[in-house]
C-alpha cells in the first residue's frame, strides 16, 4: 500500500489554468499547464512567460493572485497552494507589474531572479537549503545531507521533480510541459532511496509546517506559538513546528494528539496532497509517506468545509 500511495503522488498533477489580462484592452488570455504536486509554481515562469509573450525584465514584478486577488507564496509547493484553495483545478492570475502591496516574501523572490536561468539555480539553491534543516530537526545534525557527494546531492535534487528539467523552446505555440524523462516512477524510487539514508532510528521531532487558512491566530494557543514560528501573508499563514519529544512519546502521537499537544483546536479538515486526513492517523507514518519534496511535511488546517 505504501509504495502505491508514494507511486500514486510522485505521478500526479495538479491542473493550473493561469490567466492574463491586458491592462490596456482588459482582454483575458489562458494559458492551461500540468504541474507535479510537489513542484513550485514560480518555477515555471519560463514556460508561462514564453506562452504569453512576455519580456523577460518584467520577471523581476511577476507574481501570481487567487481569483479573489490574494498573493500566492513562492515557496508553497504547488499541491499546498491547491488544498488552501479547495481545489484540485487552479485558476489564477498572472500579474507582471509592480505593485506596492507586494508581500516581502515576493520581494525577496524578486531580489534573486532577474533572468530565466537564474530560476533553476535559485529553486536548487532554496530546495537544498530546506533538505538540509530538515535533515537538521530529524538528526540534530545536517551532516547526512553536507556529506553527499556532488553527484548524490544533484541525483536527489534532479529526483525531487519541483521544477522542469530543462526551459522551453522558443518556437510558438508552446504545448503544456510533460517531462520526459526520468520517468516519475523512477524518480520517486530515486528520491526515496536518499530520504531514508537521513532518517533517524528513532524519531525524535518531525519536519512540519501547517498551513491555516482563516484561522485567527488569537486561536493559537501560547504553547503552539512557542513551538513554532510564523509569518502572515493575506488570510493565510504558516507555522512550522520545532518540538522536541522523546521517541516513545512521538512513535505513539496521532494527528489529532498533535493538536491537542499544541493547544490548537482540531479542524473540520486537514489536508495533504489532496487527501482528507483522518485525525487519528499516526504522525510519523504521514510523515514518511506524505513529505513534500522539500522533507517538510506540508499540511493545511481547513477551518470550514469547502
Amino acid at each position: 500500500m505504501s509504495e502505491e500511495i508514494l507511486s500514486r503522488i510522485a505521478s500526479s498533477k495538479i491542473n493550473c489554468s493561469i490567466i492574463h489580462r491586458d491592462p490596456e484592452t482588459r482582454l483575458r488570455r489562458t494559458f492551461l499547464i500540468n504541474i507535479p504536486r510537489n513542484a513550485y509554481l514560480y518555477s515555471y515562469l519560463p514556460q508561462i512567460f514564453h506562452f504569453f509573450g512576455f519580456k523577460e525584465k518584467s520577471l523581476r514584478y511577476a507574481h501570481f493572485t487567487t481569483l479573489e486577488n490574494e498573493y500566492i507564496e513562492w515557496n508553497n509547493p504547488i499541491d499546498t497552494i491547491a488544498n488552501l484553495c479547495g481545489s484540485e483545478v487552479l485558476n489564477m492570475f498572472i500579474v507582471t507589474v509592480n505593485e506596492s502591496a507586494t508581500p516581502d516574501n515576493l520581494k525577496q523572490f524578486h531580489n534573486r531572479v532577474h533572468h530565466f536561468e537564474d530560476i533553476p539555480t535559485f529553486f536548487e539553491k532554496y530546495w537544498h537549503s530546506k533538505v538540509k534543516e530538515a535533515c537538521y530537526i530529524l538528526n540534530k545534525s545536517s551532516n547526512l545531507v553536507l556529506s553527499m557527494s556532488l553527484k548524490d546531492s544533484k541525483q536527489f535534487w534532479h529526483s525531487a521533480q519541483i521544477q522542469p528539467h530543462s526551459l522551453p523552446p522558443l518556437e510558438y505555440p508552446l504545448s503544456p510541459y510533460s517531462p520526459s524523462s526520468p520517468s516519475a516512477h523512477l524518480n520517486y524510487k530515486i528520491f526515496e532511496r536518499y530520504f531514508h539514508r537521513i532518517l533517524p532510528s528513532n524519531f525524535k521531532s518531525l519536519p512540519i509546517i501547517i498551513h491555516f487558512k482563516d484561522v485567527p491566530q488569537d486561536e493559537i494557543s501560547e504553547s503552539a506559538k512557542y513551538a513554532m514560528y510564523s509569518y502572515a501573508a493575506n488570510s493565510t499563514y504558516r507555522l512550522q513546528l520545532n518540538l522536541q519529544l522523546d521517541p516513545e512519546t512521538l512513535n505513539g502521537m496521532t494527528l489529532l494528539s498533535m493538536y491537542e499537544y499544541l493547544g490548537i483546536p482540531p479542524p473540520p479538515m486537514t489536508k495533504c496532497h489532496g487527501i482528507t486526513i483522518p485525525h487519528d492517523s499516526p504522525l510519523v507514518e504521514l510523515y514518511t509517506l506524505l513529505k513534500h519534496s522539500d522533507l517538510f511535511l506540508h499540511i493545511v488546517h481547513v477551518n470550514k468545509n469547502y
